[in-house]
């Protein structure tokens, strides 16, 4: 029996949906993933 990634991912959203409060995770998921850009995006000082 082989366990894939996508049922991984199938399992965590359902057991989020379970525990409610999924629009709260996803923005703040959207929030962490602007930031994340925003860093990449600064160009790297030297140092």
């Amino acid at each position: 029996m082989n366990i894939g990634i996508g049922q991984i991912l199938l399992t965590i959203i359902i057991v989020i949906f379970l525990f409610g409060n999924f629009s709260n995770i996803i923005k703040k998921l959207t929030e962490k993933l602007k930031v994340f850009k925003e860093l990449l995006k600064r160009p790297m000082s030297k140092k």
